[in-house]
């Protein structure tokens, strides 16, 4: 319940510390506190209304995703992935904003990167399939549109290029994942028809 841990450390985080001291900051990339701040920027979130937000989005895409991996060490790798590119792509979009942000938290990037690998693979039945696509689109153009009126300054104060971003970063995941379990299949029918 790997799911559960990280909702779990974003309140303990919320609890022990300021926002400010887990946030990561573009101009300040000193030594190890560097690493530990594109970690602990993940984990945490600007306050309580922010953590439960995504929790509610999140939690049944990401349970669904860890289902999915059945490997704990997968899953955190695809969650800290998909929040890099998030923390990457907020920072690109920034430097092309009119309200440029000095730095960015909270695990939404990550969140929705993990939401996009959960509508990516989700294959039960073709209707799923096709509802879970319909749906990852709908986000990827929501967030989209929302980064460009945020880049124009239309709107500030959410990182949306971060959502993009985490988006692309598990659509990605998905499709690598989807190869890395094809080949496998085509390896293991081949070895069976020697």
């Amino acid at each position: 319940m790997i799911t559960l841990a990280l909702f779990l450390t974003g309140v303990v985080s919320l609890l022990l510390f300021e926002p400010s001291v887990t946030a990561f900051y573009y101009t300040k990339p000193d030594g190890i506190m560097w690493f530990i701040r594109i970690v602990s920027h993940m984990v945490s979130h600007g306050n309580f209304r922010h953590l439960m937000g995504n929790f509610m989005f999140g939690l049944p895409f990401m349970l669904y995703a860890e289902y999915r991996l059945q490997d704990s060490k997968k899953f955190l790798k695809l969650f800290f992935y998909t929040g890099l590119a998030a923390l990457i792509g907020q920072r690109l979009f920034d430097l092309y904003s009119v309200f440029p942000a000095n730095g960015v938290i909270g695990s939404s990037g990550a969140v929705f990167g993990v939401v996009a690998f959960s509508l990516a693979i989700a294959n039960e039945n073709k209707w799923i399939r096709l509802m879970s696509l319909s749906t990852l689109a709908f986000h990827i153009h929501n967030q989209a549109m929302l980064t460009w009126y945020s880049m124009k300054g239309l709107t500030w104060g959410v990182a949306f290029g971060a959502h993009l971003c985490g988006i692309l970063a598990g659509v990605l995941c998905a499709f690598i994942l989807r190869h890395h379990l094809a080949r496998r299949r085509r390896r293991g029918s081949k070895r069976s028809r020697k």
